[in-house]
């Protein structure tokens, strides 16, 4: 993550309804706190690469039908340096 002063621009995937403060959040659910409404079956995801220092998943890669092609895409939207923080019940 570069030292510049700036917040650190956070996704929060699959957010739901508990999203992280500061997060811009996506979910499929319109009932959830999503910024953005996508499918995450669906790669990519509307943001272009090396958009996130951190990316949080929790509890939803086990819900992806390519997990995969979801790891992918968070190595693709994750800048060099940046985190990527997975949770799972398995």
């Amino acid at each position: 993550m570069k030292n510049t002063g700036e917040k650190p621009r956070i996704l929060d995937v699959g957010c739901g309804i508990n999203k992280l403060a500061g997060a811009i959040g996506i979910d499929r659910n319109p009932g959830s706190r999503a910024d953005v409404l996508c499918d995450l079956d669906r790669i990519p995801y509307p943001f272009k690469a090396n958009s996130f220092d951190r990316i949080h998943a929790a509890h939803v890669i086990e819900h992806v039908a390519d997990v995969m092609g979801t790891m992918q895409e968070f190595h693709r939207l994750v800048r060099a340096g940046g985190t990527i923080y997975l949770a799972t019940p398995h």
